[in-house]
This record gives structure tokens, sequence and C-alpha cells, in this order.
């Protein structure tokens, strides 16, 4: 099992806990297909002008409306020869690979408000930390030698482990607190890297509803398959903070640098702040972290297809000029619409008016960082435990590192959670998921 730190773009998931329609395919042969090719094929995203909005959401009605919608065009495309053709309901919409003539083409339909080129989308860049542990071996230290803590309160022991995250103190929500309120009954979607569900961690606790039940379910909409390398890091914190079990029992002198031990037996388990939730983890980052605005809309569609309450994104773009010209954007307002809670953080640039599209979109609620420093002090990071300092934490405050200030529209965050940094699971199989690694 393996253990990693989790920083700042945990902010959405820490508050995302708080609290038919479908995705369905058309497969497409381009056998018999009358030919209106010209030039190289791309993916290309269609948005019909009528959405529908006077239909209720997720009601049969509505899905009649889309589908008899898009059948002229999902024709059309059969007949040019276009493949890939995936029609989304919760927002009225096509992607599909075309010819350029075929998109001209459906451009000039007056029942098609946009068609736009499905453009690829960097991922998070990967953290960097420069108090890792090591990769894949244990710390061992020193019997004789076992080093001392200014302050007991950073260890647990074996039969009264640490609860982590420190956040579900800071906000009142440890299991205790929670009680009933634990998230039962409630499915929240991530859209972010990949994950491994099988984790002990992952599976239903007795405390949290029917004992071994999966908690995590993983879907790929990145199009290489959940079993593809991935980072990881985001998915597995941003799990972790949901939904994490605590069967496991860790001891943090295993997962620190030798150059500063913490003690023996430094217990710690991981529990979720919505531990009776259940976890739909919908990959959109790819191999190379990049994802596409097609990749989105799927995800999107299906949390909204599958009942899901509360869809987590922790990603963010800077767009300059930020308009509500944004497809993101536009696929969160159609969930919203339908009922869903969309919670967004707002990114990672530090204060100065630095809020990242889709945070800026007013239907959603935008969430930024606050701090807690138990973690910067096990792992001494930062020049956190010199001995020279009060040794006090200065918890609950506005992060340096989380975006804030003000969006072009004159708005900023709606919420502030604990976000700076955690301890989360992951995985030691590091050619899978990379991000594990220290």
């Amino acid at each position: 099992m393996k253990l990693r730190r989790s920083r700042s773009r945990r902010t959405a998931a820490a508050l995302a806990a708080v609290v038919c329609c479908g995705l369905f395919f058309v497969n497409v042969s381009a056998d018999g297909a009358t030919a209106r090719v010209s030039g190289p094929a791309r993916e290309m995203i269609v948005i019909l002008r009528d959405q529908n909005r006077s239909l209720a959401p997720r009601s049969a009605a509505r899905n009649r409306a889309v589908r008899a919608e898009q059948a002229p065009i999902v024709q059309s495309l059969r007949e040019s020869g276009a493949t890939h053709i995936t029609s989304l309901s919760f927002m009225n919409a096509v992607v599909a690979t075309m010819s350029p003539v075929e998109a001209r083409s459906l451009a000039a339909d007056p029942a098609i408000s946009q068609v736009l080129a499905n453009a690829v989308i960097p991922g998070p860049v990967p953290d960097s930390h420069p108090v890792a542990g090591l990769p894949n071996a244990k710390v061992v230290h020193n019997p004789t030698s076992k080093p001392k803590l200014a302050d007991s309160a950073l260890c647990g022991t074996a039969k009264n482990p640490q609860l982590n995250p420190e956040a579900l103190t800071n906000i009142n929500a440890t299991p205790a607190q929670l009680g009933s309120d634990d998230g039962s009954g409630v499915t929240v979607a991530i859209l972010a890297d990949g994950l491994d569900p099988t984790d002990p961690d992952f599976q239903r606790n007795s405390a949290f509803g029917t004992p071994g039940q999966p908690v995590v379910k993983e879907y790929d909409f990145s199009s290489d398959g959940t079993d593809f390398p991935t980072q990881g890091e985001e998915a597995f914190g941003d799990a972790s903070s949901i939904a994490a079990q605590g069967n496991t029992v860790y001891d943090l002198s295993q997962f620190v640098s030798p150059a500063h031990p913490l003690p023996i037996g430094c217990d710690i388990k991981i529990v979720g702040v919505a531990p009776g939730a259940n976890v739909e983890a919908l990959k959109v980052f790819a191999t190379k972290n990049d994802t596409t605005e097609s990749g989105f809309l799927e995800a999107i569609n299906f949390a909204v297809a599958s009942g899901a309450k509360v869809i987590n994104e922790s990603f963010a773009s800077t767009n300059f000029p930020d308009t509500t010209l944004d497809v993101t954007r536009d696929a969160n307002d159609a969930a919203v619409a339908a009922g869903v809670t969309v919670v967004v953080s707002a990114g990672d640039a530090g204060n100065n008016s630095t809020i990242g599209s889709p945070a800026s979109d007013p239907d959603v609620i935008s969430v930024g960082a606050t701090t807690t420093f138990r973690a910067y002090t096990q792992l001494t990071y930062g020049g956190i435990n010199d001995p020279n300092a009060s040794g006090a934490y200065v918890d609950n405050n506005i992060s340096s590192l989380s975006s804030g200030g003000y969006t072009q529209a004159g708005n900023t965050v709606d919420l502030v959670a604990p976000g700076d940094l955690n301890w989360a699971l992951c995985s030691p199989n590091f050619s899978r998921f990379a991000d594990c690694v220290n």
C-alpha cells in the first residue's frame, strides 16, 4: 500500500461531499456512405440551438425532443462517413469525427448553434515536493536513537490512529460529528485522472454501510482505458478526501524522509468527509495528462445521467478574456439545471485575481483553499519544525497558493475549505500511477 501527500487541488473535493436522460452511442460504418469528404477528418462538437430548457431536465419528454432533433444530424453524419458519433442528452449536442465539408455543412444548418473543433486541454502539472520520501523503499530507523517530537499530537498509535486529513477536525466533520449525515445515498462524480478502485480503503467499512462493498467505481473518458498508465495524484486525492474508509492503519515513519524521521509507530488512518457516499471516478485525463473538451462533456453527461448529486471538478483554465463562450461552462450550467451541485476548485495560482474557468461561472460553487499545517510539520516542509519557531499551528488562513481575488465579471470564490496539504491514498504500482512516486 502506498500513501502520499495531497496538495491544493483538493479544495473542491473537500467541499464536494458537503452536501432519465443518458449518454447513448451510435455505431457507424463508413461502408456504403455517401462521400462528402474533403481534407483530414477532425473530431468536432456540434451544439444545437434549441437546448429544450422549457422541458424538465432528465424528463422523458426532453429526452424524446433531443433524440428527435439530433436524428437528422446523426443521419447526415452517417451519410458523410463520419465516425465515433456520440450523442449527448443533458445538453443538446453531438460529438463526431467528420470531414471539413461536413462540418461546414452542419454549421450552415439553422438548427445548429455552433460547430467547434474538439480542443486538447492540458491537465494539471504534477506537484514537485522537495522533502519527498524514498519511492520504493521503507524508511529504516536506528532503534537506539528514536527521534523525539516537540508535539505528541503529530502521531497516533496502533490502538488510536490519528484521523486524517486534519481538515476533518477543522471543519467539524469527523465520523463522530457527522453521525448519520455521512453522505449515505449520495453519489459524487469526480473528473480527474485515474486511480485504483480496489484499494482496501475504497471498500466500505461497516461503520458507513454494507461492509466490503466497493465505494469507488471508475469509468474512462480519456480514450486510454481505465488500466492504462496515468498520473493518479488528482483522482486518489479527491476520492480519498471524499470517501476513504479508514480501513488501513499507516505508519508515517515509513513514508517520510529519513533525513527528518518520525517515531516508528506514528500511526494514522484516512477517512473521507462523506464516508457514506459513493464515488464515480470519471477518468478524463489521459497518459500525457491531457484531455479533450468532448471528454469533459461526455463525463459530465454520464454523471448527470447516472444520478450523481455532486460533480467535483479539480481543474481550471485561465481563459483570456474569460467569457461565457466556454463549452465546459455550458455543460456545467446544464448539469446544474438538471439538479446537480457542481463544485469547482478556484485554482492554484495565488490570490491576485487568478480564479480560473469554470470556477468563474456563477452557477457553480467555486472553492478556495485554507491552511492546515499538521502535515507540514510531519514532513518538516518549509522549515516549520525549526526549533526556534513557536511550534504553534496557524491554521484556517487563506493558502498562499489558492487562487482568489476577483473574476473578470467581478465575482469571487463562494467558499473556502482546507486544501493546502494532507495525506491521501495512493498505489505502489508506480509504472501505472506515476504521481504515487514520493
